[in-house]
């Protein structure tokens, strides 16, 4: 066991079920994050015995995991620390599978294993295309080079589009493990809307996004201002919480919409913030996938997104399931948003296709999907005991 290691105890086992761990650098709240709360929540427990190791045991997600799970404390240390760590924890606990959700714990669980006497198979997951990622990374040649030594010792590499992992297969080359397509498990088995109806002119306005320059929400208020300036019953509202929060409200005061723009903060009902919305929006510099756009278009609420890197064009099908927008400056979008708000036989063919689209990351057909990954790699049957 690490040192300083917390964790929650779990029931013990009547028989042998595969021990999958999931491995990140916290539990905040965010995409990667939520679609291993998911497969804690969701994996067949008769089959597998999830567990979670955390770097650090922070974040609004922490009290969401389940208590059967046992939740690990590397201590708080850098991932470069936690090496000699996390092997003796595998050696302590004989996973049978690691599953990682970010590059540094990728390259911290190869690590690990190389160092411990019972090496787990290993799934190293990928969530942001990887040009993406170097682009604004730092330490980009240390990156690679750590990359090239660890990530080929893994038995898989996955990621929710097919492009993240032809990236990975350009740069590893030969040595590339073998990759596979795992969808997000994002849409609420059987909760899809089967009668979309959409408003004559959308009027709320809403997007689910943390406060951060990287999700530019201040394009987003300033786009709003341009367009629903003089339209008293439209509203703004931006779910998630951040550090631009403040700047945010100056911005909207600023602008003469702070009664009109609101920040209510995270919130865990997805669902009902849709509920009552009328047209989702995404202004990303950047989106590896974009799990709120699927959630928006899984409940029926048409999208609008910026033709960022790489999510929405593969999430929108280049326009035909929302509207794909090309604008960096708050004029260009503030018209694409109203032509789009005011149209809504758009709107409706839109979101009509896009929640067709979305059936494909349901919560239960992406478990699935994983757990034949899982059980391919242990050599065992899903749904059966050892």
């Amino acid at each position: 066991m690490p040192d300083g290691a917390a964790f929650t105890l779990a029931p013990h086992p009547t028989a042998h079920r595969l021990k999958v761990a999931f491995l990140l650098p916290h539990f905040y709240a965010g995409g990667a994050e939520g679609v291993a709360l998911k497969l804690l929540e969701g994996l067949d427990r008769g089959t597998f015995r999830p567990v979670l190791i955390l770097q650090n045991r922070v974040g609004e997600l922490v009290d969401k995991v389940p208590r059967d799970v046992e939740v690990y404390d590397l201590g708080g240390r850098r991932a470069s620390a936690s090496v000699r760590s996390l092997a003796r924890l595998y050696d302590a606990e004989n996973f049978d599978i690691v599953q990682t959700f970010t590059n540094a714990a990728s390259v911290l669980c190869q690590a690990a294993r190389a160092l411990s006497r019972h090496r787990p198979k290993t799934i190293l997951s990928e969530h942001t295309p990887l040009s993406l990622f170097m682009a604004g990374a730092k330490g980009r040649i240390l990156r690679r080079l750590l990359m090239h030594a660890t990530y080929p010792s893994a038995d898989r590499i996955a990621a929710p589009i097919a492009s993240i992992c032809a990236e990975h297969e350009t740069l590893l080359g030969a040595r590339c493990p073998r990759t596979v397509v795992l969808p997000n498990p994002i849409v609420e088995t059987g909760l899809a809307p089967t009668d979309i109806q959409v408003a004559p002119r959308a009027r709320r306005i809403m997007t689910l996004s943390r406060l951060s320059p990287e999700k530019r929400p201040d394009l987003m208020v300033r786009a709003f201002a341009a367009a629903f300036g003089d339209t008293p019953d439209a509203t703004l509202t931006i779910w998630g919480e951040g550090g631009m929060r403040a700047a945010l409200e100056a911005l909207a005061f600023e602008l003469g919409v702070a009664d009109r723009v609101h920040l209510p903060g995270y919130t865990t009902d997805v669902r009902g913030a849709l509920a009552n919305a009328d047209l989702f929006l995404c202004t990303s510099e950047r989106e590896g996938f974009g799990n709120a756009i699927v959630e928006a278009m899984a409940a029926g609420v048409p999208v609008l997104s910026l033709d960022c890197p790489v999510g929405p064009r593969v999430l929108l099908q280049g326009g035909l399931n929302g509207r794909l927008v090309e604008a960096e400056d708050a004029a260009t979008l503030a018209a694409q948003m109203k032509d789009f708000a005011d149209d809504p036989v758009a709107r409706l063919d839109a979101a009509k296709r896009a929640a067709v689209a979305a059936k494909t990351y349901d919560i239960g057909a992406a478990l699935r999907a994983h757990e034949r990954v899982y059980s391919e790699l242990a050599n065992v049957v899903p749904g059966h005991q050892n």
